[in-house]
């Protein structure tokens, strides 16, 4: 009996390090594509970390399926296929609606089967964050002094040609927007804002034990991520500093006052950048859409305005119960030159994922869709009736994790997505089972 137990724990530990590496990988290569190192492979890299992942979840037995993705797959896949039965969309939908399975189950049956290494799992991430937000420190100085900026990631990915306009010192003539090892400096500040959280909560001395960090490298993750100068990232760095402040810092005088001081700072170096020019032509091209003059710098709001456009129009179209799973991408060609003019769509921003789970949502699973998605936010949310502990603060910082990718990203099959929603749950569950654990001893 011994034995087999130490065997047990022996496949759980192996599942642990194995799995736990391929999701960080995972993160670490979204956007590379199927090449790496210059070779190519058959899958992208980041998809391909995800099989492995769930390989190995097989092999070692550690394999678990969670009531509440049952729960979502059977809403998916009847309202799916409930309205495409007799559209070739279904093809592509249950294509699709294969991938969700694979991501979501890997992911959340690792939390699962480790929902008592919940905190450790999150010091690995906070490492994860350090390493990258050093890295993209790293390249923005090699982008400043480097004249032609030398780019780290090409190394990894194999584009040895990126978009300039992400390496150009667009901010103040002196700094380029980070990316780190991602393709772009949004998605770069969504893999770093987690690490953000904590770093705020170091910074002011309310980490509750959940990482035992220095502020240095507190202060570390916070510069790398505002070097991204990324709408989204300042976005969810502004969600954290309300979670954040918005509970009891009595006490803490000096630390508060130190990062209000230097978050008053960032703010007028952002004034300076042109995320302040997106922020004040936004409002234009709600009032005005069909006849805003879309210029290259305006390519966020556009996204975000066009894809809410057509998301409206695939509502009408379904009687607002949805057109079913990646659908939105065949919506966008049919009505986007119906909003508006040829001349206006310089790109078709996010035209597969809509740029926002709060856009895509709606589009493809109707004003359904979008309620369970909130009620999720909702009922697993630990409340403030529940004393601090690592595991309501990781719940918060799942939730607004969460939050701030759904305004600004509208993919499914992200680790990122499912390996939050998973730590949201699970932080839920394990906090109810102690409550029933005292409860019974009382």
């Amino acid at each position: 009996m011994s034995s087999l137990e130490i065997t047990k724990k022996d496949y759980l530990n192996l599942d642990f390090k194995l799995v736990s590496t391929c999701f960080v990988i995972s993160i670490a290569t979204q956007g590379f594509g199927s090449s790496i190192f210059g070779y190519n492979i058959f899958s992208d890299v980041s998809t391909l970390m995800v099989y492995l992942a769930l390989l190995i979840q097989v092999a070692t037995n550690t394999l678990r399926f969670s009531k509440i993705l049952l729960l979502i797959f059977a809403f998916v896949l009847i309202q799916s296929f409930a309205y495409n039965f007799y559209n070739i969309i279904i093809v592509s939908s249950l294509k699709h609606f294969l991938g969700l399975i694979i991501f979501s189950i890997s992911v959340f049956s690792f939390i699962a089967v480790h929902r008592n290494r919940i905190v450790e799992i999150v010091e690995i991430y906070y490492k994860f964050v350090f390493f990258i937000t050093c890295f993209a420190i790293l390249q923005t100085l090699i982008c400043i002094f480097f004249d032609p900026p030398f780019v780290l990631t090409s190394l990894f990915s194999a584009i040895f040609n990126p978009p300039q306009t992400l390496f150009e010192p667009e901010i103040l003539g002196i700094f380029p927007r980070a990316v780190g090892l991602s393709t772009e400096p949004a998605h770069y500040a969504m893999t770093a804002l987690p690490g953000a959280f904590i770093a705020l909560l170091v910074l002011t001395g309310k980490n509750n034990g959940i990482v035992k960090s220095s502020k240095t490298i507190a202060w570390v993750i916070l510069i790398g991520l505002i070097l991204s100068f990324s709408l989204v990232g300042y976005f969810g760095l502004m969600l954290c500093l309300i979670a954040v402040f918005g509970s009891n810092l009595k006490g803490r005088l000096l630390p508060t006052i130190t990062v209000t001081l230097f978050f008053i700072g960032a703010l007028f170096f952002v004034s300076q950048s042109n995320l302040m020019s997106k922020l004040t032509t936004i409002p234009a091209m709600v009032s005005g859409a069909g006849d805003y003059a879309y210029t290259s710098s305006d390519l966020t709001g556009f996204a975000l305005v066009s894809n809410i456009l057509v998301a409206n129009e695939g509502l009408k179209k379904s009687h607002y119960l949805g057109t079913g799973i990646n659908t939105h991408k065949d919506t966008y060609d049919e009505t986007i030159y119906n909003q508006f003019s040829s001349s206006q769509v310089l790109v078709e921003v996010n035209k597969q994922d809509a740029g926002s789970l709060f856009i895509r949502l709606p589009s493809e699973f109707g004003i359904p869709g979008l309620l369970a998605f909130l009620l999720f936010f909702y009922h697993y949310k630990i409340g403030k009736g529940f004393k601090p502990s690592p595991i309501k603060t990781i719940n918060l910082m799942s939730l607004v994790v969460l939050i701030s990718y759904s305004s600004r990203n509208g993919g499914y099959l992200l680790v990122q997505l499912w390996f939050f929603a998973a730590l949201f749950y699970y932080t839920y569950r394990v906090q109810q089972s102690q409550i029933k654990i005292v409860q019974s001893g009382q």
